[in-house]
């Protein structure tokens, strides 16, 4: 029975040859349907075979942070993101000490390697790092005894060094009259040492290792009223000189599209620029979902143009021209790969194309052929500088961004937020760092500390309050002028007396006045979060910096600040 069945199926089943062959039965139908649709309307184009592109390259040499002056600037010293972000390590109101014990731990092993005894011996009597006060939870003072009294103050000895640091940056053997005074170690090994370890410092860490007196130690681009990056680049072409502004980074990556063309920096210094030319075999632009040539070649199935036509959401003409793109004219586009240097401006001044024919073209820049139709990909200008970008409206940024960087988790997150209801905007702590670099949650604290707190009595008695409670890692933000909130403190009772709710972390600025700029707490809210970065340079140089971020919120909230309450009495 089974049998029979099968050879049912088998003489069912179509011959798959006759599909295969593809067979045309009437090839005079076939070429009156290409005459109906133009395909036999010949266009004289011919295949481009060979193309030589003439481009304009120069370094980027200057860079600028904020209001500062402009300082020189190397690409292949460290990534852009760390020029940018790189703040300093240790405050006044907030050391450092976990940097501190393991760059000390560092140059003891340095030391004990290079068998220098008796240096070793003198920095730990003369620089032991202590344990610091004040930190916040268990966690933080378990973490600290690890180091106390075991570990060199790396902070210490390098604050000590850098006055018997030279201009090539070694050690002088002045140091043996003060810090090292003492010492039975060869002076060449214990010099080579301690030089070797500041270097480690300068290539490690970038930006300033302890900020400056009367300073909260924030990047230099970083504008605190904004809560954002601003800075700009600079360089010289043969047209004359050239600043690119990034006025309002929010941390990151900083690519092509961040900046607009200004004016260049006042004394910018930068090396000329130099011309080259290349000679390539264009070839044609592939992408996923194309067009295959050959009648058997299947595209591939996981994009489906077609869907793009027939999906509501897609109906935009943005999608048409990508389809009509892909469909129609994906196999009219050619490639040309046009070597560039890292962190360098550049602009074509030639492109020749060359065909089957034995025909050339000198093709210019869109900009060349209609200024005023614009461009996708160009760099735009200030609206102050119209003749700048008229100028420049054919450069190219190649920024000596890193090409991957790592992110750790958020050390200090802070949000920004609107309450309708208490008619003030609040900045909330939600995770700060402490000294010895431990996350501590500030919500879970506020939340034990709620918990911790007596219940009511129970005698029916009743109390007046002028205000209720907020949780003390929410700080106030209040209207100080025009279109400005000034960050301000809430009084909280307690039995030993009333006390202030200032912040820990270093976003909100503890110890000096901090403006906002009103617009920058908008309706959903703000997020800013301090992260440490890893990155290699161009170079491949290793360096770590700390960065901040700006995010979207949440949306509003409500304190639950209330006037005039009459509560149970505790």
């Amino acid at each position: 029975m089974s049998i029979s069945r099968q050879l049912i199926v088998t003489d069912i089943l179509p011959d798959t040859d006759e599909g295969e062959a593809a067979r045309l039965l009437d090839p005079l139908w076939a070429l009156a349907r290409q005459w109906q649709m133009g395909e036999l309307q010949a266009e004289d184009n011919g295949s481009p075979v060979q193309a030589q592109v003439e481009v304009e390259a120069t370094l980027l040499s200057n860079w600028q942070a904020g209001a500062n002056a402009a300082v020189a600037y190397d690409a292949s010293a460290r990534p852009l993101e760390a020029h940018v972000e790189g703040e300093a390590w240790q405050t006044a109101g907030a050391p450092h000490s976990q940097l501190a014990a393991e760059t000390g731990l560092m140059l003891q092993a340095l030391l004990s390697q290079a068998g220098l005894v008796s240096a070793a011996a003198l920095l730990k009597q003369r620089a032991m790092l202590a344990s610091p006060t004040n930190l916040p939870d268990a966690a933080a003072r378990r973490r600290a005894r690890l180091w106390s009294g075991r570990a060199l103050d790396g902070l210490a000895v390098r604050r000590a060094l850098l006055p018997h640091r030279q201009v090539d940056g070694s050690v002088a053997a002045s140091v043996f009259q003060s810090l090292l005074n003492g010492c039975s170690d060869p002076q060449a090994t214990v010099l080579s040492v301690l030089t070797s370890w500041l270097g480690i410092w300068d290539a490690f860490l970038p930006g300033q290792v302890e900020a400056p007196a009367n300073s909260v130690g924030t990047a230099p681009a970083w504008q605190s009223s904004r809560q954002e990056y601003s800075f700009s680049l600079g360089a010289l072409l043969e047209a004359g000189p050239l600043g690119l502004l990034a006025n309002e980074h929010r941390g990151g990556s900083a690519d092509w599209h961040d900046f607009v063309v200004t004016a260049a920096p006042a004394g910018l210094q930068a090396s000329a620029s130099r011309r080259k030319r290349y000679t390539f075999v264009p070839t044609p632009v592939r992408f996923g979902g194309m067009p295959n040539a050959r009648f058997w070649a299947f595209e591939d199935g996981n994009i489906n143009l077609p869907q793009l036509r027939t999906h509501e959401a897609r109906q935009d003409a943005a999608s048409q021209l990508f389809v009509d793109f892909a469909l129609r004219y994906g196999n009219d586009w050619f490639m040309l790969p046009l070597p560039l240097p890292v962190g360098s401006l550049s602009r074509l001044h030639g492109l020749l194309v060359r065909n089957t024919f034995g025909e050339t073209f000198q093709l210019p820049h869109a900009s060349r052929v209609n200024a005023d139709a614009g461009q996708l990909f160009a760099l735009s200008a200030l609206q102050n500088a119209p003749s700048v970008i008229a100028a420049f409206s054919d450069v190219f940024l190649l920024p000596a961004t890193a090409g991957h960087a790592t992110s750790g988790a958020a050390v200090e997150e802070v949000r920004l937020m609107r309450d309708e209801l208490a008619n003030l905007a609040w900045a909330v702590e939600q995770t700060v760092e402490s000294a010895v670099g431990t996350r501590v949650d500030r919500v879970e604290q506020s939340s034990r500390a709620r918990v911790a707190e007596a219940p009511p009595s129970g005698s029916g008695a009743l109390r007046y309050r002028l205000g209720t409670d907020v949780p003390p890692h929410w700080v106030p933000l209040v209207p100080a002028a025009v279109h400005l909130l000034r960050r301000a403190a809430l009084p909280r009772f307690t039995p030993d007396g009333v006390e202030t709710m200032a912040p820990l972390g270093r976003v909100l600025e503890p110890g000096r006045e901090l403006v906002l700029q009103d617009e920058e707490v908008p309706r959903e809210g703000v997020r800013i979060e301090r992260r440490y970065r890893f990155a290699r340079s161009a170079s491949g140089r290793p360096t770590l910096w700390m960065a901040r971020r700006k995010g979207p919120g949440q949306g509003g909230t409500s304190s639950g600040l209330t006037f005039d309450v009459v509560e149970p009495k505790r």
